[in-house]
């Protein structure tokens, strides 16, 4: 639970100001990469436009 703070946009450096609503950067690449690498597995019709993603979103890079 305490990694999911990293995932949201905070709207101060104190981690109790975290939006739970909003992704930040990471949060989002996250996201998109956790459902993209899914979808590739279904018989879904957008599964053929999707590449599958082998970078995970890289945490300190976008954060910084």
């Amino acid at each position: 639970p305490t990694e999911t703070a990293y995932l949201h946009k905070w709207t101060t450096d104190n981690v109790e100001t975290v939006d739970n609503t909003h992704l930040n950067p990471y949060g989002a690449r996250s996201i998109c990469f956790l459902i993209a690498n899914e979808l590739i597995k279904t018989e879904h019709p957008l599964h053929l436009y999707l590449l599958e993603i082998t970078d995970v979103p890289d945490k300190e890079m976008l954060l910084s």
